[in-house]
């Protein structure tokens, strides 16, 4: 894991947290700097996968493939909304083409 061109990160610790994982590094057979990047590094995938995987009992996930397998709805205020936009956008790309 180690990879002396990368980036740094300092920091400052309660006394005695130092010597906790220098022990436990050295009981892994580890640098310090390894101990607390596997450390750093499980947390935060464990945390991020939290956040970016969503889990869903039977009836959410059959809910869910329902709305997906679904036909599209058809919304005619946001259509009109939506073409509304479209045609302010080609208005001014007409206008910014025209003051060239």
């Amino acid at each position: 894991m180690r990879n002396p061109g990368g980036e740094r990160i300092d920091l400052r610790v309660p006394e005695g947290v130092k010597e906790r994982i220098r022990k436990s590094a050295a009981l892994t057979g580890r640098s310090m700097s390894d101990f607390i990047i596997a450390a750093a590094l499980e947390q935060a995938e464990e945390t991020l996968a939290t956040v970016e995987r969503w889990e869903m009992d039977e009836t959410e996930s059959r809910f869910v493939m329902n709305l997906l397998l679904a036909p599209p709805q058809q919304i005619p205020a946001l259509r009109k909304l939506m073409t509304g936009i479209r045609s302010k956008k080609m208005r001014k790309k007409n206008e910014a083409r025209t003051a060239i």
